[in-house]
């Protein structure tokens, strides 16, 4: 029994299922071209820069946390300024309505030590 498939027919086959199989590697390439364009850049970024980028975003989320921070303390600091004014002044006051009553009560004695 021969076979109906001569040599020649057999080297055709594998040649076609070779030229299929390049067709098929060559649309993988083709396809995977514009993918390496869009990645190149992000590979060629040095690995540090990425790291500084987002170590930056925490430096700046830190910086606006702490100035926030600041201005709450700066309020407080005035008003505790404030307060402490109003302290003084009716310290002083105080101090003012003392010495008028001493005076006062000095002015008394002698009133009633001379009647």
């Amino acid at each position: 029994m021969l076979s109906s498939r001569t040599p020649g027919t057999k080297e055709s086959d594998k040649l076609q299922e070779l030229k299929d199989h390049f067709a098929k590697y060559m649309d993988k390439i083709h396809f995977l071209e514009p993918q390496n364009k869009i990645l190149l850049p992000e590979l060629l970024q040095p690995k540090g820069q990425v790291y500084e980028e987002e170590e930056m975003q925490k430096l700046h989320l830190q910086e606006d946390q702490l100035t926030s921070d600041n201005a709450c303390v700066e309020v407080e600091h005035d008003d505790l300024a404030e307060a402490i004014m109003r302290l003084w002044e009716n310290l002083q006051k105080e101090m003012l309505q003392i010495k008028e009553a001493e005076s006062t009560l000095q002015s008394f004695r002698q009133d009633v030590g001379t009647s």
